[in-house]
C-alpha cells in the first residue's frame, strides 16, 4: 500500500483530552466526564437506536462505548499509558479527525516511559506500549473502521520540539539548524521539560528529559478553589464543603470570572490571576533547580493545555526573554508527533524507492 493511502497522525492521548493532528487537520476529543464530550464505560451495551454520537467499540472481546451520553470513568493513574481504553481513546480520536483505513501513528508518552536517566530508549517499556496501542480494535454501528498499522513512540516536550525543528512535511528548518531549544509543557498534573540542541544538519543532542510531578493546571484550578471557599465565607458566611463546587463550575467562573452562589456574585479575576503567577513562579524555580537557567537556550517554547488557558485568560505571560509561545499550546505535542511521523514516512519512502531502482 503506497503512503498516500495511509493516514498520519500525531496523537497526544493524555487522561483528559486527547489532541489528534492530521493534514487534514486537528481534533481535540475529551477522555474525562469533567471536560465534556467523550466518556467511557466498558462492558455496557446500549440499544442501535440510542448510539447517536456514541460508539462502541471492541477490543479482546471487552466492549467499550464511548461518546456524550455514557457514563464516566476515570483515567486518573499510571495505568492509563498502557490501558485498552487509551488504545480506544486513540482511535476515536483519529476518527474524529477523519482517518479511515490503515493509520500510521507517532503516540506521545510522558517522557519516563520514553528514556532512562542516561537518556537512553527504554525499549522494553516502549515495545509493550506499542504492542497495546496495535491491538485490533473493531468499530461495531459505524462506518470508519481505522487499523493502527505502524505505531511509534515520542516522549512529551520531545514531541513539541518538533515542531521547532520539523516543518509540516517533516523537513528540518533552516532555521532551527545549530540552534537549541528548550520545551516548558504544562499540561493538567505536571510539567515537561525537554531541552535539545541540533547542528547544521538538524541532529539533535538531548540535554534534558523530565516531568515535574504535581505542577500543572489542577494544581492552580486546587489553589483557586481553595481561596474561593475563603473567599465566599468571607463575603457572605456561607460555608460550602470542596465537593460542593465541581470542576466543571470551578472552570466555568474561571473563565468568567465570578462565582454565584444563593444570589451573590463572588468576583475572583483577582484571585486567578494571583493563582496563575504562582503556579508559572513555582515552574520557574523547578527549572532552575532542575537544569539551571532555560535561557541559556537559543528559544525556550512554552505550551500545553495550561499555556492554552492562559492566553484565552488574556494573561501577561513574561516568563523568560527568549520565549516563544507556541501557536497553539495544546496541540503543541500532536502537530510535533505528526512532523515526526511525516519524516519517518519520507526517510521510509527515500529508501523503498532506492531499493526498487537498484
Amino acid at each position: 500500500m503506497a503512503n498516500n493511502d495511509i493516514c498520519i497522525i500525531g496523537l497526544d492521548i493524555g487522561n483528559k483530552t486527547t489532541e489528534a493532528f492530521t493534514a487534514q487537520g486537528s481534533a481535540i476529543t475529551r477522555t474525562y466526564v469533567n471536560y465534556g464530550d467523550l466518556n467511557m464505560v466498558r462492558n455496557t451495551t446500549l440499544e442501535g437506536s440510542t448510539y447517536g454520537d456514541n460508539r462502541e467499540y471492541t477490543i479482546d472481546d471487552n466492549q467499550y462505548i464511548v461518546g456524550p451520553d455514557v457514563a464516566p470513568c476515570g483515567t486518573q493513574s499510571d495505568y492509563w499509558y498502557r490501558s485498552q481504553l487509551r488504545t480506544i481513546a486513540g482511535h476515536y480520536a483519529a476518527q474524529m479527525v477523519g482517518c479511515q483505513g490503515v493509520v500510521n501513528a507517532m503516540v506521545t508518552v510522558p517522557p519516563h516511559y520514553y528514556y532512562d536517566q542516561n537518556f537512553q530508549k527504554q525499549t522494553a517499556t516502549l515495545e509493550a506500549l506499542i504492542k497495546t496501542l496495535k491491538t485490533p480494535v473493531v468499530l461495531q454501528h459505524h462506518d470508519g473502521q481505522t487499523t493502527f498499522l505502524k505505531v511509534d513512540i515520542a516522549a512529551e516536550g520531545m514531541a513539541a520540539s518538533f515542531t521547532y525543528l520539523l516543518d509540516e512535511e517533516g523537513h528540518v528548518r533552516p532555521e532551527a539548524k545549530d540552534t537549541s531549544v528548550f520545551v516548558i509543557d504544562i499540561g493538567s498534573n505536571d510539567t515537561t521539560l525537554y531541552g535539545a540542541s541540533y547542528d547544521a544538519l538538524g541532529r539533535t543532542t538531548v540535554k534534558v528529559a523530565t516531568a515535574i510531578d504535581k505542577l500543572g493546571q489542577a494544581h492552580a484550578h486546587a489553589r483557586i478553589k481553595t481561596q474561593l471557599l475563603a473567599l465566599i465565607q468571607e463575603k457572605t458566611g456561607i460555608i460550602l464543603p470542596p465537593n460542593q463546587i465541581s470542576e466543571q463550575a470551578l472552570i466555568a467562573a474561571i473563565e468568567s470570572g465570578q462565582y454565584k452562589v444563593q444570589g451573590n456574585v463572588i468576583k475572583i479575576k483577582d484571585l486567578v490571576k494571583k493563582a496563575n503567577h504562582w503556579l508559572l513562579g513555582q515552574i520557574k524555580a523547578a527549572v532552575n533547580v532542575e537544569i539551571g537557567h532555560a535561557s541559556e537556550y537559543d528559544t525556550v517554547l512554552l505550551c500545553g493545555g495550561y499555556m492554552q488557558t492562559l492566553i484565552e485568560q488574556d494573561y501577561d505571560i513574561d516568563f523568560y526573554p527568549n520565549q516563544k509561545i507556541h501557536e497553539n499550546p495544546i496541540m503543541a505535542n500532536a502537530q510535533g508527533a505528526y512532523n515526526l511521523a511525516k519524516a519517518k514516512a519520507r526517510i521510509a519512502d527515500k529508501k523503498s524507492r532506492i531499493k526498487s531502482a537498484a
